[in-house]
């Protein structure tokens, strides 16, 4: 395994400065009042909020743009993995491809009536097609296609990967708007009327190193909690600080564990004990962009297990194992503490061994119906039935268990 940082990546190489403490790995095998602001807990990823003013905690925070995968296919040619921010203000941008030729254009048309003036107008026209305004910054033309009727070159207009991608911004402010408003507005003008799962979330963001200003429209909603593409980065280095270095505890067996320096499927122990040594994005060609991951090592064998969603109930941090541990020992002693202070006052009413089958929770034919009760509880229900001089008693417990009595003695046990 082989950790590296971002200046190994030629497009990030422009990205290091002072916030450079998210990295990336490669391997060798890849597999109130409405008004009230929150404290800035950096436990907290950003993404979609309860209230407006949730939001005004991330001002002035930083985020990471994360890079592309180079290793990932689309399933569909059609799906857009792309970057787009907005500019402050709009440019023009030369949409580069396949241009039909003028002469091929007009053939399409009977210009044996058009004059000088209108064939000129044509061709000004045509030297127009490839020039277009946009507001997307740093603009980049994916070419698709060029009409044979009129020749406008279609495709998609996306900010340039080059110009984002490992670049570090810091949240200049963030405004709202309805769904379909144009109208932002700032986080104490807006009303919680506006249902903010719908709602439209504008950031200015500014990037650290060369200070341009741009507009990025959130993508979270109610089922995708966090847009792709950033990373807030306190978010990430708290939780890398909180983990790296610390030993984890498996909580189970596990055995659909790949090792990263072999490729061999390993099996994790119960109880086996793992220290987890980075916390970094990874380019596994499973997604459209790096995902983070925690790398943990035991011995010489190294695994790692996905940042979102990483399961506590599978690794559990030995410190919390211990406590966890501990308080489990003080429920036995508890329990074993309990459990022999009712043998004991049990034995002393009925005897050693009446005291014992008590202290278990067991039942015994010859047990009175008041044994019965201290071992086993009262019963949900009690069926009486009187003969001559004879009481028959079925007691009905849940899961099946009953027990039956005549004249106040356990005669038998049902389960």
């Amino acid at each position: 395994m082989k950790k590296i940082t971002l200046p190994l990546l030629t497009i990030l190489l422009t990205s290091l400065g002072a916030f450079s403490q998210i990295t990336i790995r490669t391997s060798a095998i890849d597999h109130t009042d409405e008004l009230e602001t929150p404290a800035f807990d950096s436990l907290t990823n950003f993404g979609l909020q309860k209230k407006a003013m949730d939001y005004k905690q991330f001002i002035g925070q930083k985020v990471f743009f994360i890079p592309g995968s180079r290793k990932y296919k689309k399933d569909y040619p059609t799906t857009p993995v792309y970057y787009r921010l907005y500019a402050l203000k709009p440019g023009v941008i030369k949409k580069e491809g396949k241009k039909i030729p003028f002469d091929s254009l007009i053939s399409y048309r009977n210009t044996s009536n058009y004059t000088s003036e209108n064939l000129e107008r044509l061709k000004k026209e045509y030297n127009e097609i490839e020039v277009e305004e946009t507001d997307v910054y740093c603009p980049k033309f994916y070419f698709e296609k060029s009409s044979e009727l009129d020749g406008k070159i279609s495709g998609r207009i996306d900010t340039s990967p080059d110009s984002v991608e490992g670049k570090y911004f810091t949240i200049l402010d963030i405004q709202i708007a309805t769904r379909f408003g144009y109208e932002f507005m700032s986080l104490e003008s807006t009303t919680s009327s506006v249902d903010l799962p719908t709602a439209k979330v504008r950031y200015t963001l500014q990037n650290d190193l060369n200070k341009d200003v741009v507009y990025w429209f959130d993508s979270s909603d109610s089922y995708r909690k966090q847009d792709p593409r950033f990373s807030l980065v306190a978010y990430f280095v708290k939780h890398k600080n909180m983990h790296v270095n610390k030993k984890f505890v498996a909580n189970g067996i596990y055995e659909k564990f790949s090792d990263l320096n072999t490729g061999e499927l390993i099996e994790i122990k119960w109880n086996e004990k793992w220290i987890c040594t980075d916390l970094s994005f990874s380019d596994t060609g499973g997604y459209p962009f790096l995902e983070p991951y925690y790398y943990f090592k035991n011995g010489t064998k190294e695994i790692k297990m996905k940042f979102l969603g990483f399961d506590y109930d599978k690794f559990i941090p030995e410190k919390e194992f211990l406590k966890k541990e501990k308080e489990d020992q003080e429920s036995v002693r508890k329990y074993q503490a309990e459990k022999l202070k009712i043998r004991n006052a049990a034995a002393k009413k009925y005897g050693a061994k009446i005291g014992k089958y008590i202290s278990e929770g067991e039942v015994v034919v010859g047990m009175t119906k008041q044994m019965c009760i201290e071992s086993w509880g009262s019963p949900e229900n009690i069926n009486k039935t009187i003969v001559r001089r004879s009481t028959h008693e079925q007691w009905v417990y849940g899961s099946g268990r009953y027990l039956y009595f005549d004249n106040g003695v356990l005669t038998a046990i049902q389960h």
